[in-house]
């Protein structure tokens, strides 16, 4: 029984590790999307516009979650974006464009009312 209660212990850390573990592909508040010899970097604010067409390319996939202290970025809705996790929503004239997906996402987002941006 004490070793299932370490075992589980240990689990539970190594969890909570990695739910606060900096995210992988974003520095500054930023993604860099590398096509071979050229890349891009993204800033994680501005005109966001949300893709539900299939057949149509997203920059990025991301997921939606509701619990604090996991998402990758913080989001706010604004109608002035200027800050880092300040997005206005658009259908088109967009920064960048993203898919939400309940898997193989590139980062998860949580929805604010104060304090967007990179929690790290």
């Amino acid at each position: 029984m004490k070793c299932l209660l370490l075992i589980l212990s240990f689990i539970t850390a190594v969890s909570v590790a990695q739910a606060q573990k900096r995210h992988p592909f974003i520095e500054d508040c930023a993604i860099t999307k590398n096509f071979g010899l050229v890349s891009e970097t993204i800033r994680l604010r501005g005109n966001v516009r949300i893709i539900t067409d299939p057949e149509e390319h997203a920059d990025f996939r991301v997921k939606l979650i509701s619990a604090p202290g996991l998402a990758s970025v913080y989001i706010k809705i604004v109608s002035h974006p200027a800050g880092c996790g300040e997005w206005k929503w658009v259908t088109s004239g967009e920064d960048f464009s993203i898919r939400f997906v309940d898997e193989m996402e590139l980062f998860t987002i949580r929805i604010v009312t104060d304090m967007p941006g990179c929690p790290y």
